[in-house]
């Protein structure tokens, strides 16, 4: 449409109307009530937004933003291997503990180097913990009292990477009961210890058996494809 040349359609047919409706009706379901949005705003509560952090440092920064607003618990989710604990996660992670706030971690530890760094780092911070998921993830986010979240695009070929900040509540439940799922399916630390020493070279993840080998009360016969245990 143009600007001063806008053209109205008026129409009873069945298909052009249930088009428009398939449009409508999803937005309508997500939106808030006019109730629910006054007491957001008498609460102080911003308006849903989507916004595009153009580097991780400026995403640190908006996490540190979120957490200092009162935060009481961050998700942090991670496919990948278990980086280093780095300054900007340190510091956030003193920010949290400051303010009586915990976190809950996911993230593939591939040695048992990691697993004791990570033991050591959350022994400073009550009621943290982390956990192990072999299972790669296609991305890493972070989830702030599920009321901010925020989740890396993945990196372009120069290395830089984006990271979108959102507080729209429909994306937000569904990062929840992601994270929710991994973590039940995440094995603790000491457990993840314990596989990394008993199976220095076959980890059960990567057999795709995963948590089962810890489970079971029975011994365990795995066998290769021709027969041979």
């Amino acid at each position: 449409l143009l600007v001063g040349k806008d053209v109205g359609v008026l129409t009873d047919q069945e298909a052009m109307v249930a088009a428009i409706l398939a449009m409508i009706e999803p937005g309508w379901d997500r939106a808030a009530s006019y109730a629910s949005r006054r007491a957001e705003i008498e609460a102080g509560q911003p308006p849903s937004f989507t916004r595009v952090h153009a580097s991780v440092s400026d995403a640190w920064r908006s996490i540190r933003a979120a957490i200092s607003l009162g935060a009481r618990e961050v998700c942090y989710l991670r496919g990948g291997p278990a980086p280093g604990i780095h300054e900007e996660g340190n510091h956030t992670a003193n920010l949290l503990g400051e303010q009586g706030g915990s976190f809950r971690i996911v993230i593939n530890f591939a040695d048992v180097a990691q697993v004791d760094a990570f033991t050591e780092f959350l022994a400073r911070f009550p009621h943290s913990d982390a956990r192990h998921l072999t299972s790669p993830v296609v991305s890493r986010y972070w989830l702030v009292d599920g009321r901010e979240g925020f989740f890396s695009v993945a990196p372009s070929a120069d290395g830089s990477e984006s990271v979108v900040h959102t507080n729209d509540p429909a994306v937000l439940a569904t990062m929840q009961e992601s994270f929710e799922s991994a973590w039940r399916l995440a094995t603790p630390l000491p457990l993840r210890r314990k596989e990394l020493e008993l199976f220095p070279h076959l980890q059960p993840g990567e057999l795709g058996l995963g948590l089962l080998f810890n489970v079971l009360g029975d011994a365990v016969i795995v066998a290769a494809a021709g027969g041979r245990i």
